[in-house]
């Protein structure tokens, strides 16, 4: 049993004393939390500010799109497909008008 023991503990030091064993036990969580920091950062600094112009005729939606730190909805009378770029928008919602003409039957 004292023999067992012995080569166990020879192993285990031998082992243990390897550079690649203390290279993957102490550098390997550092790199994937380092990893972690960097994909999280990364995606924090993509957040840019989403001004959406949205049109809609029969005010179906003005109170019910909510606005969020990253997307922001204005109801402007003046804007179109044609000129929401050059008003400062970076996207356009358009709602069609309903008429109880343009009812489909599916």
């Amino acid at each position: 049993m004292n023999k067992i023991l012995l080569i166990a503990q020879r192993e285990y030091s031998t082992r243990v004393r390897n550079k690649t064993f203390l290279i993957s036990t102490f550098l390997l969580p550092i790199v994937m939390v380092a990893f972690i920091a960097g994909a999280t950062f990364l995606g924090i600094k993509g957040r840019d500010l989403q001004r959406v112009a949205v049109t809609d005729p029969n005010n179906f939606f003005t109170n019910n799109l909510k606005n969020t730190s990253t997307i922001t909805f204005d109801f402007p009378n003046a804007v179109d497909t044609n000129n929401y770029v050059a008003k400062g928008y970076t996207a356009i919602l358009v709602f069609p008008k309903w008429t109880e003409k343009t009812n489909m039957n599916y």
